[in-house]
Formats: C-alpha cells, sequence, structure tokens
C-alpha cells in the first residue's frame, strides 16, 4: 500500500482531534477535488512496519492519556 499523508492531532477531518491517513491512488478524478496529489498510484510513500508501528504508537499514547 502507498500512502500520501499521515496527520496526527487533525481537527479538519473527523470529530474531535484524530489521526488521519491519506492513502495512495484514486481512480475517479473527482472535479473538483482538494487532494489531486493523492491520484497517482505511484505517488507518496510505500507504508512500510515502521509506519504502521508509529500509527499505534501515538494512537495507545492517545488512549493512555500520554
Amino acid at each position: 500500500m502507498r500512502f500520501s499523508k499521515i496527520k496526527q492531532n487533525d481537527i479538519a477531518n473527523g470529530m474531535g482531534i484524530v489521526m488521519s491517513l491519506w492513502t495512495q491512488g484514486c481512480p475517479h478524478h473527482c472535479k473538483g477535488c482538494f487532494n489531486v496529489e493523492t491520484w497517482d498510484f505511484n505517488g507518496g510513500k510505500e507504508f512500510t512496519e515502521e509506519d504502521k508501528k508509529y500509527i499505534f504508537e501515538q494512537l495507545m499514547a492517545n488512549f493512555n492519556g500520554e
């Protein structure tokens, strides 16, 4: 899987403060899309075990109130 961005402490894409993961590659190309940079299936970065570890560490830190 490829991804465009991992955004910690996102207040625009969910209720409250959330973490967002933008995946890479979209065949729809909707008119007015505000994430055109995510259309390319070869763009972004390869999702790695380190990325997965980072996401889970951040989620657990928030869950544990750190």
